[in-house]
């Protein structure tokens, strides 16, 4: 199919992206200030949409073979315990892998944007899969096999469409964020009311 149309039927992301695990690590992540490899880790997501870059572990590089597992602008993170949160890259400065609580996703296909397929993984019809192939007693995780087997649209929109979609979803975004912002505020000036009222003022 062309970019203008769409792709009919069921498809699997492995139909439109190659999907693979991230550095397999032996040891404990020890921090080494000039080390000029970085290390992604669960803990440096904040609020499972961005990484803050500022708590990223510098490493020495490992002896075996990682070159194969650099990151690179425009990658999908995906978060494979608890959260199963996708999460996409921005340009990085500095060489940087991701620990094995990530699988790394690389589109495939120019049916689709990468952005709107990072959105879309964090979508709750999304997460009804996951909880489907999640195993594990104590600490519940999804398979690598399971998410390239996952089947994504009967339709996949034409790329106007996805951005249309994705245009939507940061305006609602913009407007939750503008309403949070306000119940905190009216809960301060309700807190500072009725401080006065207890100090008798």
């Amino acid at each position: 199919p062309h970019n203008g149309e769409q792709m009919h039927n069921w498809v699997n992301l492995e139909n439109i992206a190659e999907i693979t695990s991230s550095y397999p690590f032996r040891t404990r992540i020890d921090d080494y200030p000039a080390g000029p490899l970085r290390v992604i880790q669960s803990r440096d997501l904040v609020d499972r949409k961005e990484v803050n870059w500022e708590s990223v572990t510098a490493i020495a590089p490992p002896t075996e073979n990682w070159k194969k597992y650099v990151l690179k602008s425009h990658d999908i993170l995906f978060s494979i315990r608890g959260s199963y949160n996708a999460l996409l890259l921005d340009a990085m400065d500095a060489e940087t892998i991701a620990s094995t609580h990530f699988f790394r996703i690389q589109v495939t296909s120019t049916m689709i944007n990468r952005e709107f397929l990072a959105w879309y993984l964090n979508q709750s019809f999304a997460r009804d899969y996951y909880k489907r192939i999640e195993s594990g007693a104590l600490q519940k995780v999804v398979r690598i096999a399971d998410i390239r087997k996952m089947p994504l649209f009967v339709a996949i929109p034409p790329m106007p469409r996805q951005l249309e979609l994705l245009e939507l979803s940061k305006n609602i975004s913009v407007e939750n964020e503008a309403l949070r912002r306000m119940v905190k505020n009216n809960n301060q000036l309700l807190d500072a009311v009725v401080q006065e009222f207890a100090h008798g003022r």
